[in-house]
């Protein structure tokens, strides 16, 4: 994946939905849909089939931020192409002259 500016309105493949955050670049992206395997038995325990419940569709990404004031936040929303994510997770990677390094994961909101 190429790295793409983000822009608050969204006007770009990548956006971000919340107000505090500027100007920043995706650097790495992953998407997982888990689920879970079910067994189904018969009346004598004996398996006769197995059925994959869907579960959540969960990410991660490493973001650059433009600037150091600029912060992300557990709660917040994050729009990458075309999906909406909730973040459960933000941690700070690296921090050098001009730009943060920010690890996010979350989960995708349903009906996105």
């Amino acid at each position: 994946m190429a790295v793409t500016t983000l822009s608050v309105d969204g006007t770009g493949q990548f956006g971000i939905t919340t107000p505090t955050a500027g100007s920043m670049a995706v650097e790495s992206f992953t998407e997982t849909q888990t689920g879970e395997r079910v067994d189904l038995n018969n009346g004598s325990g004996q398996p006769v089939g197995s059925v994959t419940i869907p579960g959540r569709t969960e990410m991660s990404a490493t973001l650059q931020m433009a600037t150091a004031s600029l912060t992300l936040t557990v709660g917040a929303t994050l729009s990458i192409g075309g999906g909406v994510y909730y973040l459960s997770e933000v941690s700070l990677e690296e921090t050098q002259a001009d730009y943060q390094r920010v690890n996010v994961s979350g989960y995708k909101k349903i009906g996105t």
